[in-house]
């Protein structure tokens, strides 16, 4: 099957208290890979039919460190030694350079306007965008407009802005938040750009699986959107495949007793192949229809 590429970028707050976050980005970007990948095959997509950017933000404080970015990947690893290098530092006050960021989105949808475009944005941070005012202040403090205007950064942006852009180029951010204080306003991020929003529990003890449960079905449900199925059916896979997994954890004893059973030669309904996974399968698809 020939398939259009998605093309996903995810945002992450890289200031001093977002150390946990970048570890586990860092620990779970391979297993994401393998997940989307092996159900992508499974159901007929190339599994190349998805690159990742991943792209960190910080305060005007880390200056030219504002934003790091890496460039658009299919190999995971590329994106972990990326990630190796990524550090948790600075945050001049509480809200963040969030501006860089979706000004960066916006560089890289005019990079792209012919052929494979930026497909969806996926920001995880702990504080708020900042204000317009907020922004020309920070820029003074640190490093004045004479460094700014060196950089690529020389124009001051501001995140409403940015996001009436991304609005244009229908091109959605969903928004999540670690902590409750940003809620407000990546609220109003994912409205604007027709995003998806929420709270992401990434310091708790299954940190790293809401991190893969989060990104992987946005990514795998891009695929499909951009390829002209807007169902939810890849999406739907990897939730069962989760489950399964859960189950099988939870029930390895009856798992195996009930494996047994459905392919005992005195079985009529023998099935070689038997697994939760197809039960499953089969379910949903009922549930579908109706």
């Amino acid at each position: 099957m020939t398939n259009s590429r998605s093309k996903t970028m995810v945002l992450m707050d890289a200031t001093g208290s977002m150390g946990h976050l970048l570890n586990q980005v860092k620990y779970t970007i391979c297993t994401m890979f393998d997940r989307a990948i092996d159900i992508l095959t499974e159901y007929g997509f190339s599994s190349d039919s998805f690159e990742i950017q991943l792209a960190v933000y910080r305060d005007y404080d880390s200056l030219k460190n504002v934003l790091q970015t890496n460039e658009w990947e299919r190999k995971p690893l590329n994106l972990r030694n990326f990630m190796n290098n990524i550090k948790a530092n600075g945050g001049a006050d509480y809200a963040e350079a969030i501006e860089i960021e979706l000004w960066h989105v916006n560089q890289e949808i005019k990079r792209f306007k012919s052929g494979d475009g930026v497909s969806q944005v996926i920001l995880i941070g702990d504080a708020p965008a900042k204000s317009i005012d907020s922004v020309k202040e920070y820029r003074k403090r640190f490093g004045g407009e004479n460094f700014w205007s060196k950089t690529k950064f020389k124009v001051p942006t501001f995140y409403i802005d940015e996001l009436n852009l991304l609005k244009e180029s229908e091109v959605p951010v969903h928004a999540f938040f670690v902590e409750n204080g940003p809620e407000e306003c990546f609220s109003e991020i994912a409205r604007i750009t027709g995003g998806q929003t929420g709270f992401l529990d990434v310091n708790s003890s299954d940190g790293s699986d809401k991190l893969i449960d989060l990104i992987t079905p946005l990514i795998l449900g891009n695929i499909e959107t951009i390829n002209g199925n807007p169902g939810n059916q890849l999406s739907n896979i990897f939730f069962l495949l989760n489950l399964e997994l859960d189950l099988r954890a939870r029930f390895e004893p009856l798992y195996i007793h009930i494996a047994k059973i459905f392919n005992s030669s005195s079985n009529s309904t023998k099935d070689e192949n038997f697994s939760f996974k197809a039960i499953l399968v089969d379910m949903i698809k009922v549930v579908e229809k109706r």
